[in-house]
């Protein structure tokens, strides 16, 4: 649950005009190797600073991290004194190197400010998919993508007795790279050299997923700003 002002009324107000006026995001930026287009971090806040000023509303994000992950939260400001401040977004970068810690910032910026403000970037998926790395995740050990992670995992004991899970390296590296599902699935085929049947989420065998990632892998490397 978000955190907030003793009273929103003037914030609330603000934020029901905001979301009358602002339109859908424009995609500008495109991912090179799967072709298909999304809506930079720059292009979000510079669609949407002038509508949030025009009604009284700033917002800041505030990084952190403990050394494996990066958290993120976003605070709307009011002129009123007014504000609403996020849960953390929690995630962990691709690689644990300057660049990937910023990009993963920048990719957590991204979504925490989509999701503060209910910004449309005409980027959804369909349900069923969305609904298939929840239950991944269940069973998958500590990642090592942008992985947004609600609840923090256990300390370490130095041992797991859990399989590594490449089928979630998959699930982390389509995100990171802004794939869709359709996207992901035709990369799938190309990549085993077959079709698949249904959908690539029902994807049963292991070393096909450990392909799948390690294929995957040798697109990660994207500037920081993506």
């Amino acid at each position: 649950m978000c955190k907030m002002s003793p009273t929103i009324g003037n914030i609330a107000m603000a934020l029901v005009k905001f979301n009358g006026e602002v339109e859908t995001i424009t995609k500008d930026a495109k991912n090179p190797h799967f072709k298909n287009k999304y809506a930079s971090l720059d292009n979000i806040i510079e669609e949407i600073r002038p509508v949030l000023s025009k009604h009284g509303i700033t917002v800041m994000q505030i990084p952190s991290g403990d050394g494996e992950t990066v958290s993120m939260k976003t605070m709307l400001l009011h002129e009123s004194g007014e504000w609403m401040e996020s849960e953390p977004l929690v995630m962990r970068p691709v690689k644990n190197d300057p660049q990937g810690v910023g990009s993963c910032i920048t990719y957590a910026r991204r979504y925490s400010l989509c999701s503060m403000l209910s910004l449309s970037t005409g980027e959804d998926d369909d349900g069923n998919h969305a609904s298939q790395p929840q239950r991944a995740a269940q069973s998958a050990p500590q990642g090592t993508t942008h992985q947004p992670s609600g609840q923090r995992p256990p300390a370490s004991t130095g041992q797991s007795n859990a399989p590594h899970s490449f089928k979630r390296d998959v699930y982390n590296l389509r995100e990171s790279l802004f794939m869709n599902w359709n996207e992901l699935q035709s990369f799938s085929e190309r990549v085993l050299g077959r079709k698949i049947n249904g959908k690539i989420t029902a994807l049963q065998d292991e070393k096909e997923w450990e392909l799948i990632a390690k294929e995957l892998k040798t697109y990660q490397h994207q500037p920081a700003g993506v």
